[in-house]
């Protein structure tokens, strides 16, 4: 019954929200596991106190205070019963007031429908507020109980102690018919029960007390209006459109402004649910109120790590959320680190069986936490607010795992991508194989986010987990066995203080003039890396030459530079170069994706709102609507390398370019977020036609299948700039480099995630289109806002690529090195 009660609470309270007399619910917080919670924990808007806090106090209230609140309280009820809801627990407790004195009507965890059909219990309202017909257990009673209620309550606020203070609900009874008096035979004529009108016949006979002389203090239009609230009979007691027309509310009562609810409020979701259904109910209207959690919800391992730690480990949401912000940092930037370390030190090979033996043994460990119970606490007893925080033990096991695991597919993401890419000489080559490595990439991601998330969810972690370590255990075997066949690229060292001796040797030789001889530049190449010898320096960022030009002291007798931060080599100052002339092109990529980061996010709140049924008994969970990208992105992958980048070679004699290929991605990229929009639109409009966009526990009939095209779109154009990005870095970066390269898209991808969490924040707090009830907001106005984005960044993107040239042998786009096309 308590859980009934909470997903009433928080259904109904969402629903009529937009009365200001109603508390609204800013939060949720979602249930660590969707088939494993008992309490539910619901966050409403601030308020400063409650009517039972101000009776009690010595603070003093005049007449106009307790004629104000009254008002108050018979509006916001008008708007609740026009819902097709009576409260049943009108207390002052109940009623929140701030330092305004602006109340509102909270707690809606015993309300039921106005035409309830089926039996409904008596044992509601706090015995000093309970209406004569619920005292007398009837079930069929109406919204006549919060009128009668609203009369106990304002009589107390006028006294400033309760009206009818029973010692239970005999002596309530008794209490009642004290004051009111002996009821007629017409007066319990609506009761059923013989033996409740027998009862009442034979009690004490008591005349009715003349409310007027009992409390002279009170104005003589408030006593009748008090008097025609406390009538024996619901049928002759006063409603509540009656009440707020009384002449004693005539100053305050404005009808044009006291709203009704358009359309009823259903309690469909009570018929037979079972316990199963109800904390599905909950889960999923937290979910609606934390698209956040959505969000998180929908990233395969990361979302089930999250349950892992709040569920397994007691770990609290807040921390575990704080936990997962930094695992999807470290994933996203990490590679940046493990390519540093290829390219400098290690070389690909081993950063990646090592870093895949790091993952393996990060996992055992997570087997190892979900499996064996003393490497975990027991679980918070069923409807206990007591939970066992894990020992330090388990703590360091857990998180030595959780840091394993993220090292270890930080390490080899990107680096194995650059290693593939170093089999190949041809840059055409090295395209189509950075297309199926993104299609490979993408299509690990369908299976973890489905088959993975399904096991652990249905089965257990310990399996999940399982699965994940079998499949890395299996992919490292596999490369291991391969590595006779590899071409492998030893590393140089650091490049990263060949580029900063660059730096320093151009400030130390800033007055030193430049020349146009190539024998006053040092043209060492470095040994063992076949690059084109540069001779003279190029004219762009000449500042930088002065780092390879030639002066006393700087070269010995063997020809190997005496001062290593006086003298670089022509080739250390072309490849710094060349990283900032590529810098632009890659900064277009943030904002390239941080359109797409912020459409999937809304995507699924849209999904949340809208049908989702694919036949009669299957619905798609709105975290899943992801899938559609991948799904997009693979398919069009395939197509582009089997057949449509053959084809526009056979029509034009070239191969597309990567910067032509990434250009499409950004066009597709606007064209998405334009389709988003118009959905969007559309979505809204039927919103409002039923009168739903106050209501946003209600679905939109319109199919969640509306969202496909641009998601479809969106999942096309990675096809294009996601290779087309990475095959373009590793063709222009510098040899020293080519691991790095191919992190550089999960760094812009990082940053981008970072990015758009401060736009949607920044729109949140400047403008009305992202409230928590998105059919009362404009997120097509968002929409259209990243569209804007998209095109300038476009356009940002074209320039780039219009002043950029390609370095070295990446002109060689296709079979024909004479090919120089963008």
């Amino acid at each position: 019954m308590r859980r009934i009660g909470s997903v009433r609470s928080v259904l109904a309270d969402r629903y009529i929200r937009c009365s200001p007399l109603v508390t609204g619910i800013r939060d949720v917080v979602p249930p660590p596991l969707k088939r494993e919670f008992s309490d539910v924990y619901i966050a409403t808007e601030l308020m400063d106190t409650d009517l039972h806090q101000i009776i009690r106090s010595k603070q003093s209230l005049s007449e106009e205070h307790c004629q104000y609140f009254l008002y108050q309280i018979l509006r916001g009820l008008k708007y609740i019963h026009s819902a097709n809801v009576i409260h049943r627990d009108l207390k002052p407790s109940n009623l929140l007031v701030n330092a305004n004195c602006d109340l509102k009507i909270c707690d809606f965890g015993l309300a039921r429908p106005t035409s309830e059909t089926q039996f409904m219990t008596e044992y509601v309202v706090t015995r000093w507020y309970r209406a004569p017909e619920l005292l007398l257990n009837s079930s069929d009673y109406t919204a006549a109980i919060d009128v009668w209620s609203v009369g106990c309550i304002f009589m107390e606020l006028m006294n400033r102690k309760p009206l009818l203070a029973g010692k239970d609900h005999v002596h309530q009874l008794r209490l009642l018919i004290e004051l009111l008096g002996t009821p007629t035979e017409s007066d319990i004529g609506f009761i059923r029960s013989k033996d409740a009108r027998s009862y009442i016949c034979q009690l004490p006979q008591h005349p009715r007390k003349q409310l007027a002389k009992v409390f002279p203090h009170v104005h003589p239009l408030a006593v009748d209006l008090v008097d025609k609230m406390l009538t024996f009979d619901p049928a002759k007691r006063i409603t509540v459109e009656e009440a707020l027309a009384h002449p004693y509310l005539a100053r305050l009562h404005d009808a044009a402004d006291e709203p009704v609810c358009l359309e009823p409020f259903s309690f469909d979701f009570e018929q037979a649910l079972g316990e199963e259904q109800i904390k599905d109910m909950i889960y999923q209207e937290a979910l609606a109120l934390n698209p956040d959690s959505v969000t998180l919800a929908s990233q395969g391992w990361v979302n089930n790590l999250i349950v892992f730690l709040i569920g397994q480990f007691n770990v609290k949401s807040i921390n575990a959320t704080q936990i997962f912000n930094v695992i999807n940092g470290c994933v996203t930037m990490f590679p940046i680190l493990g390519a540093i370390v290829a390219d400098s030190f290690l070389g690909s090979f081993f950063v990646i069986w090592i870093s895949s033996l790091i993952s393996v043994l990060g996992i055992i460990l997570l087997i190892l936490s979900a499996t064996l119970d003393s490497l975990r606490p027991p679980p918070c007893g069923n409807g206990s607010n007591l939970c066992i925080t894990p020992s330090k033990l388990q703590f360091a096991v857990l998180y030595l795992g959780i840091t394993l695991a993220t090292i270890g597919a930080a390490g080899t993401r990107f680096t194995l991508g650059a290693m593939g890419a170093d089999q190949f000489d041809n840059p055409k080559h090295q395209g189509s194989y950075f297309n199926w490595f993104i299609f490979t990439l993408y299509m690990a991601s369908i299976i973890s986010s489905t088959a993975i998330i399904y096991v652990e969810d249905s089965v257990s972690f310990g399996l999940g987990f399982g699965l994940c370590a079998a499949a890395n255990v299996i992919g490292l075997v596999i490369f291991v066995l391969g590595k006779r066949f590899y071409r492998h690229v030893k590393p140089q060292g650091s490049p990263f203080t060949s580029l900063a001796r660059v730096f320093v040797a151009a400030i130390r030789k800033r007055k030193i003039l430049l020349s146009q001889r190539s024998e006053d530049y040092y043209n060492k190449i470095h040994d063992g890396v076949t690059m084109m010898a540069v001779t003279t320096p190029t004219k762009t960022f000449n500042f930088l030459n002065r780092a390879a030009l030639k002066t006393e002291g700087d070269i010995r007798a063997d020809g190997s530079i005496a001062k290593l931060w006086n003298l670089c080599t022509v080739q250390q100052v072309e490849d710094l170069k060349a990283l900032i002339k590529i810098a632009p092109l890659w900064s277009s990529g943030i904002f390239l994706s941080t359109p797409l980061a912020i459409q999937y996010s809304l995507a699924t709140l849209q999904a949340l709102t809208m049908d989702r049924h694919l036949g009669p008994h299957f619905k798609i969970p709105p975290g899943s609507m992801a899938v559609f990208i991948m799904i997009a992105t693979c398919i069009t992958i395939v197509l582009l390398d089997r057949f449509l980048y053959a084809a526009w070679q056979k029509l034009t004699s070239r191969f597309p370019t990567p910067l032509q290929r990434v250009g499409v991605g950004h066009v597709l990229c606007v064209l998405s977020m334009a389709l988003s929009a118009i959905v969007e639109s559309k979505r809204l409009k039927i919103a409002r036609s039923h009168n739903l966009q106050d209501q946003s526990v209600l679905i939109v009939p319109m199919s969640a299948f509306w969202l496909v095209p641009q998601l479809a779109l969106a999942g096309i154009g990675e096809a294009f700039h996601f290779p087309g990005n990475t095959a373009l870095f590793y063709q222009e970066f510098p040899m020293s480099l080519k691991s790095t390269s191919t992190a550089m898209v999960a760094m812009f991808v990082g940053i981008a995630y970072y990015v758009s969490t401060a736009l949607v924040s920044g729109v949140q707090r400047t403008t009305g289109w992202l409230p928590n009830n998105i059919n009362h907001g404009r997120m097509d106005n968002m929409y259209w806002l990243l569209f804007v984005i998209g095109v300038v960044n476009f356009g940002y993107f074209v320039v780039c690529a219009w002043l950029y040239k390609y370095q070295g042998v990446a002109k060689v786009v296709d079979e024909n090195p004479s090919s120089d096309d963008k």
